[in-house]
């Protein structure tokens, strides 16, 4: 079985597709499991497109033509490593252009807490996506009302997404 496997399996993803580490979870080396997780831990989940189905023609991005799995990939392995430098674990929720994509997600945020959700470019601006985008929003208000919403545009601004959210106001 992969690394990272149980993750997977536990996230409802097939390991069997796994050949490289698991895309579904960025945590510190010091956190063994999400399940330890300490509420008071700041955390930001980004919810986008696998990247494994990024580049699968059918149907083709009208918004990304051009943006690869590889350069997917090579954004979230670099949000995750500047929001560690800013204090914040990051997860992410991968999903594919499937009717399960709304449930993954739904289950994902009533099982977890999120300071901020970033919800991506892949999603929000891909014209065939524009309902999952609705139900995920809808999604987010009702299982995590505590979360600040922000919107990344393509996979080199996630990191600035989360600033324009953190840290918080002050309360005056």
């Amino acid at each position: 079985m992969p690394a990272g496997a149980g993750v997977i399996e536990a996230l409802g993803q097939d390991p069997s597709l796994t050949s490289a580490p698991p895309l579904t979870r960025h945590l510190p080396s010091h956190r063994q499991d999400a399940s330890t997780k300490d509420i008071h831990e700041r955390t930001v989940l980004n919810v986008g497109l696998d990247p494994r189905v990024v580049d699968d023609p059918q149907p083709p991005s009208e918004a990304f033509p051009t943006v690869t799995s590889a350069q997917v990939q090579a954004g979230l392995d670099a949000t995750a490593a500047e929001l560690a430098t800013m204090g914040l674990d990051f997860e992410t929720c991968l999903l594919d252009r499937s009717a399960a994509a709304e449930e993954k997600f739904r289950a994902v945020v009533s099982n977890g807490h999120y300071d901020i959700i970033v919800i991506g470019g892949g999603v929000r601006l891909e014209p065939s996506m524009t309902y999952l985008f609705e139900k995920l929003i809808n999604i987010a208000r009702a299982h995590s009302p505590g979360s600040v919403l922000c919107f990344n545009t393509g996979p080199d601004t996630t990191v600035d997404a989360v600033r324009r959210w953190w840290p918080p106001a002050q309360a005056d």
